[in-house]
């Protein structure tokens, strides 16, 4: 079951998420069961500078069910049908 919830997920970030040249990362994750989505995020927030574990991704996934914006370490992720997932602006 494990290797089917795997092959599921690399197929889903393969057909669904687009990566441009600035970095930037857009994900289709409409309609997909819960679990799909936070092994989607977990697996494209590998660069994100800080530890992305369950509780990290579980609330980042509620604030962006809710319409609002999320990070995780350096990568800050915009709701919509299409996430965004950028890396953040350095605070100064």
């Amino acid at each position: 079951a494990e290797e089917a919830i795997d092959w599921t997920v690399r197929e889903a970030i393969r057909s669904r998420c687009d990566h441009s040249a600035d970095g930037a990362i857009r994900a289709d994750m409409e309609g997909l069961p819960h679990e799909i989505r936070r092994r989607m995020i977990a697996a494209l927030v590998p660069g994100a500078d800080s530890p992305a574990d369950g509780p990290t991704i579980e609330r980042a996934m509620a604030l962006l069910e809710s319409g609002q914006s999320a990070s995780i370490g350096s990568l800050k992720m915009s709701p919509g049908r299409r996430i965004l997932i950028v890396r953040a602006p350095d605070r100064r």
